[in-house]
């Protein structure tokens, strides 16, 4: 990428590492409420202010045996640093009763971080309890992923699934998600993953 280009893309990726809370912004949570309905309440944290206890305790319950066959491991000590990190964002979602029933971790991100082409929106968890799966929130809280995407002026949206996650593949690809072009299998290299992406229309 040409001098020019590597500038501007990095001011486009400082502008959106500046966005804030979605929900601060008034015309944003009305949409985002909108596409979540129902008896949901959502509430926004920077990394290092998450709960990082509850998320993890989901994250494990639903991931820890596909991590422990994975090549990655499964690395509790890693994972809440990650959910810590300055860059992270997440949108929880809690049930009238006020307990946890889902949550995203979010950020903006290039797409390399040694050879960036694009500023991308990148999903690293979609995590929801086991009573409340089957019941459209993920596909609700995927919708509220594109918006916030599109709302950044974003139109790309990436995320990372294991391939043994066939439930996982197969709920993303139904939402339209496909291989992205960064993804190892593009490259014939076997990995245990595969990475995803979905281009989304501007507002």
């Amino acid at each position: 990428m040409k001098a020019k280009d590597l500038k501007v893309l990095r001011k486009k990726f400082l502008r959106v590492d500046r966005i804030g809370s979605p929900l601060d912004d008034s015309i944003v949570a009305a949409q985002l409420n909108d596409i979540l309905s129902g008896p949901w309440k959502l509430k926004y944290f920077a990394g290092p202010s998450a709960p990082s206890d509850s998320l993890i305790d989901l994250f494990e319950r639903n991931m820890g045996d596909f991590y422990r066959k994975s090549s990655w491991g499964l690395d509790l000590v890693q994972k809440a640093e990650d959910l810590a990190h300055r860059r992270a964002r997440h949108l929880v979602v809690y049930d009238d009763n006020e307990h946890m029933a889902a949550y995203c971790h979010y950020q903006y991100d290039y797409d390399d971080e040694e050879n960036p082409e694009r500023v991308v929106f990148y999903v690293y968890e979609l995590q929801i309890e086991e009573k409340y799966q089957r019941m459209g929130l993920g596909t609700k809280l995927m919708k509220c992923m594109e918006y916030l995407a599109q709302s950044a002026d974003l139109d790309s949206i990436l995320l990372t699934v294991f391939f043994e996650n066939t439930s996982a593949m197969a709920f993303y690809q139904n939402l339209g998600y496909e291989v992205d072009i960064s993804s190892p299998s593009v490259f014939n290299q076997r990995k245990d993953y595969e990475i995803l992406f979905k281009k989304v229309d501007a507002l």
